[in-house]
This record gives C-alpha cells, sequence and structure tokens, in this order.
C-alpha cells in the first residue's frame, strides 16, 4: 500500500462512488477558476450538484471505512489479539487560553451582530467590522501553527531535516571563531541544501535550544552560532529554526482593546484608535489643510510628504514605494520636517535591522537639511557589542523609552511592534512610521496604531511579501499595504502617495518594470537613459537580455547554467567593457559590479564555487540593493521540476525584486520550457504571464546547436 488516502482505501471496504472522480475533478477546477475570479456565484447547477455529489460520497466513504475497521479489530480480538483503543481526553485548553478565548468570542460575537452573511450586502462600515472580527483571534492562529511546525520539526530524525527548508543537517563542527560577550561562537559546515536559516534566528536541536545564528555563508556553506551557557560544548548534528517567537499575548490585548472600543462606540465614531479605523475603513489621509488632491499642481511627491506629514489628522498615509524610488530618503525627510515642527515621532518595522536603516537615513537627512541635535532611541532586545552611530542611543527598556518621549530628550522613538503594543504608550507619539509595511500584518499595523495619533506607511506589497504561517479569514492574512491597495497593484492617487520616479532603473528595464508591477506608473529619472555598458561583442548597452540553456532533470541545482553564466561575466570583465553612469563617468566594468541571483541556495553555492569573489545571493539577500548588471539564473528544467512549485520559482514578487536590482542590463538565464507552463488556475496564468513578458521584450541572441540537437547560445568573449 503506497498510499492512504480516502481515496485509495476503497477498494478495501467496497465502496462504491455516485459520482465518478473524473467528473468531480473537472466541477472542482471550475469552481477553483471562479473562486479565483470571485465569480463563485456563475457556476451552473449541475456543477453545483456534481461538487455536493463529491461531498457525500466522501461522508458516506469515511462511515464505510469505519465500519470495515471496526470489523477488522472485532476479528483480531475474536482471534485473541489485544487491540488498544486510543485515550480519549476531554481536550479543554489551559485555562488561560481558555479564558482568552471566550473573551474573544463574545467580543466577535458583538462586532458581527446585524451583520449580513452575504459579502455583497454588507455596508463599508459592515465591512470593517467584519474584519475587525476576524483579526482578534490573529496571533492565536499564528502562534498555533508555528507550535506545530517547532513539534513536527522537533521529531524529526536528523537526516530528514536535509530536506526541510528550516532546517540545516550534516552540520560537522569547523571550530570555534570568537565570543560575543562571555558566550562561545561556533562555525559548523553543512550539507547542500535548501534553508530558509538566516541571522537572528535562534535554532533547534531536538527542540532544545541550541543558540542563535550570527551569519550564515550560503556560498560556503557554514553557519556560525553562538552557543548558551548550557550548549556552549554541545555539537549538533542538525539544527532547526524555532519560529515561536516571543509570548504575542501583547499584540493580542492591543487589538482587543481596539475591538472592544469599536463594539461600544462604533467604527466610525469620533474618539480613539482614529488612525486604526482608518485604516480599517481604508479611508484616504484625512488632513487638517485638506485642499483638492493629495499631490498639488507643480508640487514634487517628496514636498506632497513632508506638508502632508505635518497636516495629518488622526489619521493614514501610505506610501508605495517602488524599487529605487527613494522610499527611506522620502521618509527620512518627512520625518526630519515633523521634528522642525515639533512633533513626536515613532518608527516600527518587522526587524531591528529595518528599524535602524530608516534611524539611519534619518540622521543622515538632518545633517543634509541643517537641522541639528536630532536624538533617536531604538529599544532592542539586548545591546549591540558595537556601538551605535552618534545621534543613536540604544535601550533594553521600555520605561525609559517612554519616558525619553514624555520628557523630550529625543526627537525619534523606534522599536518593534511589542514596544507599541504596550497600553501605556497609546497615543505617545504624533506620528508613528511603519517601514516595510508591505511585509507586516494588518493585525500588527492595527496593534502598533494605538500608540500614534497618525500613521504613515511605507512600503512595497509587489516586492517581498510578509512571512503568514497560520490559516485566516480572507482579508485577514494580508498586510497592511495590501490591504489598502484592495488588489490592487499602485495606491490610489486618492488614497496614498506613488513615487513615481526610481532612481536606478534605466528606461528599457522600469519599461517592464512599470507594466508588469506597477500598472504604468512607474518612469526613470531624467539622465538615467545615460546609464550603459559599452565594449561587450554581443550584448546591448542597455536594456533585457534572455539567455536559453536547455538541461534536463534539474531541481535546485543547475551546472549548465552556471557554466553558461560563468562565460558570460568572463567576457564582461574584459578590459574593453565600460560602466558608464548616470553623469556620464566611465571605467572598466568590474566583478562587484554584477549581481548574480538564483532562487535556490544549491545553486548559490555553485555559482559561489564557481565565481569566487562574485556577489551571488538569493532574491532575499539582495532585497534594497543594486548593480549596473543582473544576471538572474532560473535553475529549474522545467515547471514540473521546481522545488516548492510554481508559486516559488514564479513568484511576482521575487521576479520584481531580482530583476530590479539592476542599473542598465538584466540578464534572465534559464530553460526555454519555463516559458510552457501547463496552467490550471488563472493564478498560474498570471504568474506566468510575467516571466513570458520578461521574454518577450528581452533581446536573444543568436542560437546553434550542439552535438545532442540542443540549442544553447553563441556567447564567445570577442
Amino acid at each position: 500500500m503506497e498510499q492512504y488516502s480516502l481515496k485509495a482505501l476503497e477498494a478495501f471496504h467496497g465502496f462504491e462512488r455516485a459520482v465518478p472522480l473524473d467528473n468531480s475533478r473537472q466541477a472542482m477546477r471550475q469552481l477553483g477558476h471562479r473562486l479565483e475570479l470571485e465569480r463563485p456565484f456563475d457556476l451552473d447547477r449541475a456543477i453545483l450538484e456534481i461538487i455536493e455529489g463529491y461531498n457525500r460520497d466522501d461522508c458516506l466513504s469515511t462511515r464505510s471505512l469505519r465500519n470495515w475497521l471496526e470489523c477488522q479489530r472485532k476479528a483480531l480480538e475474536e482471534a485473541s489479539h489485544r487491540i488498544l483503543r486510543p485515550a480519549v481526553s476531554e481536550g479543554a485548553p489551559a485555562e488561560t487560553v481558555s479564558e482568552r478565548q471566550q473573551r474573544v468570542a463574545r467580543l466577535a460575537q458583538g462586532l458581527l451582530g446585524g451583520i449580513p452573511a452575504d459579502p455583497q450586502q454588507r455596508t463599508g462600515e459592515q465591512a470593517g467590522r467584519t474584519l475587525l472580527a476576524n483579526l482578534l483571534d490573529w496571533h492565536r492562529r499564528e502562534d498555533k501553527a508555528n507550535w506545530w511546525e517547532f513539534f513536527r520539526l522537533r521529531d524529526l530524525a536528523a537526516e530528514d531535516l536535509l530536506d526541510e527548508r528550516a532546517g540545516l543537517a550534516g552540520l560537522r563542527l569547523v571550530g570555534r571563531v570568537g565570543r560575543i560577550g562571555k558566550l562561545p561562537l561556533d562555525r559548523y559546515a553543512f550539507e547542500k541544501q535548501e534553508t530558509i536559516i538566516r541571522a537572528g534566528d535562534t535554532v533547534c536541536e531536538r527542540g532544545d535550544k541550541i543558540g542563535e545564528v550570527v551569519a550564515i555563508d550560503l556560498a560556503d556553506r557554514s553557519i556560525d552560532i553562538k552557543k548558551t551557557k548550557r550548549t556552549a560544548e554541545t555539537h549538533p548534528a542538525s539544527v532547526f529554526v524555532d519560529g515561536r517567537g516571543p509570548s504575542s499575548d501583547s499584540l493580542a490585548e492591543a487589538l482587543f482593546r481596539i475591538g472592544a472600543w469599536v463594539e461600544t462606540n462604533g467604527l466610525d465614531a469620533p474618539g480613539a484608535y482614529r488612525a486604526a479605523r482608518d485604516l480599517l475603513l481604508r479611508r484616504a489621509p484625512r488632513l487638517m489643510d485638506q485642499a483638492g488632491t493629495l499631490v498639488r499642481p507643480h508640487e514634487s511627491t517628496l514636498d506632497a510628504a513632508k506638508r502632508i506629514a505635518v497636516s495629518l489628522d488622526h489619521s493614514v498615509l501610505p506610501i508605495q514605494g517602488p524599487p529605487g524610488a527613494g522610499k527611506t530618503y522620502t521618509g527620512a525627510r518627512m520625518i526630519c520636517e515633523l521634528i522642525r515642527q515639533g512633533k513626536k515621532v515613532g518608527v516600527t518595522a518587522v526587524s531591528h535591522k529595518v528599524i535602524r536603516n530608516l534611524l539611519d537615513g534619518v540622521l543622515a537627512a538632518a545633517q543634509e537639511v541643517g537641522l541639528n541635535g536630532v536624538k533617536c532611541m531604538q529599544k532592542v532586545s539586548e545591546k549591540p557589542e558595537q556601538p551605535p552611530a552618534a545621534g543613536i542611543t540604544v535601550t533594553t527598556d521600555n520605561s525609559e523609552a517612554l519616558a525619553a518621549l514624555q520628557n523630550g530628550t529625543v526627537h525619534v522613538v523606534a522599536g518593534t511592534a511589542w514596544l507599541w503594543s504596550r497600553e501605556d504608550f497609546f497615543e505617545s507619539v504624533d506620528t508613528l512610521f511603519i517601514d516595510e509595511s508591505g511585509q507586516m500584518s494588518l493585525a500588527n499595523a492595527l496593534v502598533v496604531s494605538q500608540a500614534a495619533k497618525s500613521l504613515v506607511l511605507l512600503g512595497d506589497p509587489q516586492q517581498l511579501e510578509q512571512p503568514v504561517r497560520g490559516s485566516h479569514p480572507e482579508g485577514a492574512e494580508v498586510s497592511a499595504l495590501e490591504h489598502l491597495l484592495a488588489g490592487a497593484k499602485t495606491i490610489a492617487l486618492e488614497k496614498g502617495l506613488f513615487l513615481e520616479r526610481t532612481w536606478r532603473l534605466h528606461p528599457k528595464i522600469c519599461e517592464f518594470t512599470s507594466e508588469v508591477f506597477y500598472e504604468g506608473r512607474l518612469q526613470s529619472r531624467e539622465g538615467l537613459e545615460n546609464q550603459r555598458i559599452t565594449g561587450h561583442p554581443w550584448l546591448g548597452e542597455a536594456g533585457l537580455w534572455f539567455i536559453p540553456v536547455s538541461h534536463e532533470g534539474n531541481q535546485n541545482a543547475s551546472p549548465e547554467e552556471v557554466e553558461q553564466i560563468a562565460a558570460i561575466v568572463e567576457g564582461l570583465l574584459q578590459l574593453e567593457v565600460k560602466w558608464i553612469d548616470d553623469n556620464g563617468s566611465s571605467r572598466p566594468l568590474r566583478l562587484d559590479d554584477i549581481l548574480i541571483v538564483a532562487p535556490y541556495n544549491a545553486q548559490v553555492s555553485d555559482l559561489s564555487a564557481r565565481l569566487q569573489d562574485a556577489r551571488v545571493g538569493t532574491v532575499d539577500k539582495f532585497q534594497g540593493q543594486e548593480a549596473p548588471l543582473v544576471i538572474y539564473s532560473l535553475t529549474t528544467s522545467s515547471p514540473e521540476d521546481a522545488p516548492h512549485g510554481m508559486e516559488f520559482l514564479y513568484s511576482l514578487n521575487r521576479l520584481n525584486v531580482a530583476t530590479s536590482r539592476a542599473r542598465a542590463i538584466v540578464i534572465l538565464v534559464g530553460s526555454p520550457r519555463l516559458l510552457e507552463p501547463e496552467c490550471r488556475t488563472p493564478r498560474q496564468m498570471k504568474l506566468a504571464n510575467a516571466l513570458c513578458r520578461y521574454v518577450e521584450l528581452a533581446q536573444v541572441p543568436e542560437t546553434d546547436a550542439d552535438e545532442r540537437g540542443h540549442s544553447r547560445a553563441v556567447l564567445s568573449i570577442g
């Protein structure tokens, strides 16, 4: 018996279905299409009857299987075999969880009172109340999924973690490479494998904490782990990432307070939590000096952003920043303008690293605009070994951060959602900036909103997405910016600001990026047409290229693409090949002018071994970086070979990030078979269309045929 699905077992207990499975599969595909197109009510009655019959057959088959198993048990018991039944437990949750769940259920019921079950019949306020009710339990659902994953990984054998992206197997101690404080830092080598483990992650072995990842090098396949006192001399053979994180109780309580207020007062009433309620309702920014459109005639987007920042009236301003459009630059100057006006400012994001990047931008902007003496404080979980830059102090004490805001000793306080969720931080700042809000859940954006009178959301949902593990009701699973975009690719003119000029992309690259990801609204800054690479025998000076490389059976590594990319890089590093920037300055193209991106760690490792000292990494590594030229290795031979399926390899967000790192040229290297996927849903068609559109716009070098009849690009050096 190779599988134990309900349908595979029907041969044993003799169950016969009333609805043929072929008919059921066709009906389910049609239902899936209608759901993706948001037209579930367009199905014919005959299709609905087939689906109803399929579900009825499943229920009857389950009953038949149960009865058959009981007969088998009875026969074995009559033959003197003793078969124990699983112990039946009450299954009652812990008392604290039960009490909390009861509170949440009562509040959700109150919020949903009188609201039609059909979403099409709800008013805007009713839709907002429904969404809030569905968000109340968001953190418990996420925590539950994280705990399940923790237990699953804990119970796996060491060798099984080799196939888990959340794990690393085959660890071998390289040696002790230093200490952080009094704690040892040990380096381990690991086998070639796909992993999501990154610096800052806590890693465990068999459920016991080993330490914290300080660095991981996917090219050299090494990982540095800061041990605990207890595990200083413990050397694991495998580890997995502990995704549980700190307790989310304070975050859930902040959401509960908002929900309780709304139940009593209504969603659109005057009073507290106005920014949170505007966010739920997708309200346009409310300004003290509202007059016409957000951006006035002849006003730059940057000037509009600074003006609106000081004019927000207990509201929300989303700012969508496409690649190279100056999101951090804009946010930092808005913060400086608020400081100049005597306002208290907060900064938050999904990580301390992102927070620090914006604080550094604020200090640089303050120096540029002549705003002297700007002081920032960042709340961290533990103080870093190296002191922060001048103008930034760090603290591990929530009370110290609050006191600094209240007595005015700092202008900006920054911290994660756990800081801003605290009840004593209620409206402690005039404006709270959420950086990378395309990666922060709507639930957590509402949580932190309680600490501010107004919110500014910086980010771009078209780039890397927020990771969600739990299963959530529709609308509760999205990020804050995704919620405001409401299915569109860009923010509406009346709802927020779109940074429409990229300071990075050559117009030939921007044409693709703008059309596919930004509804044609993104344009290159004047002068970027001067960016180019000259002196190469076949590569044009700027734009998109597709290099077809035929191979078969490759999943997460492709030696054929590695060799092709090595040949391309060799040609690019010839003395006659020059990089000319937007100001017309010319110099020889260097190895560090080339970014080489791959979707899988195994391909990154192989490329790094072949091209030592090159800038090679996954999409995640290069978020926020740029280079004159980008080479993107698709690696996989066919859609069927793709690890993690089409959603990962063809991800629109990842394609956007990978190709938009380039200033002048993008070279996509991949198997032509990836352009011929068998799409089964509208979603898969959308994913494939983006890659196909790239190839339509790209140049393809001349090809010949090798001895096996495969096409290959003619990529001679000279």
